[in-house]
């Protein structure tokens, strides 16, 4: 059922996919800071507003965008668990964009997003149950639920002649695991990454 529901809420994005400019993301996360893990992304603006202000030598472009991507996340926790999750998010973004007489574009960009997704953790070694008496093992012991994320980044365009739009950024993001011993676990994580803009 969770997978039905993940799979109408990314059906959008496939369909949007040949009329809209994504750009994807890929990076290192952390959970806590110390389980390492990684992050993949790609996202396109639904909206946008632009903003131009000319002056003698260079122009200025303020872009307001309204995005809407999916996204995963995976990370390790040694001699305990890994964690998978995959999901849709939706926000905000905003470019400052500096055009110089050269040509060559300097652009910081920042985005919040939040979003829903399938959460699925499996349990290192092997897991035993009990049953009618009887001990058994079985693999690829955990359990899956669906979660909400909250993510953050900030970054700039590496500056280069060509203004190919490569980005770096860093990137918080916040998880709560629900039903979590009848609690809200919250899996806070940092990482950094790039990030590039096809159809530019």
């Amino acid at each position: 059922m969770r997978i039905s529901i993940l799979f109408l809420l990314l059906a959008p994005l496939f369909i949007q996919a040949q009329t809209q400019s994504w750009t994807i993301h890929m990076g290192y996360d952390a959970e806590f800071m110390t389980r390492p893990g990684f992050h993949l992304g790609a996202d396109y603006p639904i909206l946008q507003k632009e903003k131009v202000k000319l002056q003698t030598r260079h122009y200025k472009q303020s872009n307001h965008q309204w995005i809407i991507g999916s996204g995963l996340q995976w990370y390790q926790h040694q001699k305990h668990h890994s964690g998978l999750f995959i999901g849709v998010l939706s926000g905000y973004r905003f470019e400052r964009i500096r055009q110089e007489a050269k040509g060559r574009k300097r652009v910081f960009r920042t985005d919040i997003q939040f979003g829903l997704g399938v959460y699925r953790y499996f349990l290192d070694g092997t897991t035993y149950s009990f049953n009618n008496g009887d001990i058994s093992g079985q693999s690829n012991g955990g359990r899956m639920v669906m979660m909400p994320i909250t993510s953050w980044k900030i970054g700039a365009q590496f500056p280069n002649k060509k203004n190919i739009p490569i980005h770096w950024y860093i990137r918080s993001s916040l998880l709560l695991e629900t039903q979590h011993n009848h609690q809200v676990l919250p899996k806070p994580f940092l990482g950094i990454g790039l990030s590039y803009r096809l159809g530019h």
